[in-house]
């Protein structure tokens, strides 16, 4: 089996999924690759922000979450966009994660920001 997206950590277990054969990278090593990031460059701040009801964007912010956890790295803002979230909203957002931290993680989808 080769799923598109099959990054949820559930998916690891062989015992179920023994035929899958994952194409992207489960949401912990994620988390696990930001912490060492943040770590090598000596970051201590960062913000998020997500757009709810994104599966991906939030299972791997959650990862990160976890990942910083016990560490020097505190998430100084969350936030979590809503589905309908208009450009100026994005850019009011991006404004406020500037003033809160000079690093950002972000996952929002492209296509919410243009309008019809």
């Amino acid at each position: 089996m080769f799923p598109m997206s099959c990054t949820n950590t559930v998916l690891g277990d062989k015992g179920l999924y023994s035929t899958l054969i994952r194409l992207a990278s489960p949401h912990g090593k994620m988390g696990r690759a930001f912490k060492q990031i943040f770590t090598h460059y000596r970051w201590s701040r960062t913000a998020m922000l997500i757009r709810e009801g994104r599966g991906g964007c939030e299972s791997g912010a959650n990862s990160i979450k976890h990942a910083f956890r016990g560490t020097n790295i505190t998430i100084a803002e969350w936030i979590e966009a809503p589905r309908n979230v208009k450009q100026r909203e994005i850019e009011d957002y991006l404004l406020r994660l500037r003033g809160r931290a000079r690093s950002g993680c972000i996952c929002i989808a492209i296509y919410t920001l243009v309008h019809k």
